[in-house]
């Protein structure tokens, strides 16, 4: 069933392309951030005004492999959409899905390289504080289990908190820090596990 995901993967993204293309009606901003031992651009609309969300990203990792002294790197991609409320002034949450393929490989002859991915559930929280709002806190929280995951990967979980301040008119600079992790034959291999710095465009 989620052997399928793959083979749709192409054509959201192509999709969420077309959607954003659209500058008038999906307001958008791209975001680089980097970490010790990892490295994220997104895309995405403006997570502020609209109720429908989306984005799509790839983050570049070194990962670090409980229970074996093999070094591993690679990168995940994903293409995500949610639905969004207001919940105070510009403050805003919203719950939806990622589509999430990663591909890990593995610095061993002994080991094989893997592929997988999953269809992790989740949302977020972005706030804005009301002495200034040019300060900003966005907090998500995603996770795959075994059921909805494919290939060599049974389960997906991700988590991060991210502090943001307004520099200039179109400018955030942000720092934070996240956890991303994935299962693949009962062990653990953490994709990103540490603080970043970051910057994020708005157009």
């Amino acid at each position: 069933m989620f052997q399928s995901i793959k083979t749709t993967l192409s054509s959201l993204t192509f999709g969420c392309l077309l959607l954003s293309a659209n500058n008038v009606l999906w307001a958008s901003a791209l975001d680089l951030t980097v970490s010790d031992e990892a490295g994220q651009i997104k895309y995405e609309s403006a997570y502020d005004i609209t109720n429908f969300y989306y984005s799509l990203g790839v983050l570049s990792f070194d990962s670090d492999a409980d229970n074996t002294a093999a070094a591993a790197d690679g990168k995940a991609w994903y293409i995500g959409f949610a639905l969004t409320e207001a919940v105070s002034g510009q403050s805003r949450v919203g719950l939806g899905v990622k589509i999430n393929q990663v591909s890990i490989d593995v610095d061993s002859v002994l080991v094989n390289d893997f592929d997988g991915g999953a269809l992790a559930i989740g949302g977020y929280a972005h706030l804005f504080l009301p002495a200034n709002e040019k300060f900003r806190m966005r907090a998500e929280a995603y996770f795959g289990p075994d059921a909805i995951a494919y290939d060599d990967i049974s389960e997906y979980s991700e988590f991060g908190i991210q502090f943001e301040y307004n520099i200039i008119q179109n400018a955030v600079v942000m720092l934070g820090y996240r956890q991303i992790s994935v299962d693949i034959f009962e062990q653990d291999f953490d994709l990103d596990d540490d603080a970043y710095f970051g910057v994020r465009l708005e157009f």
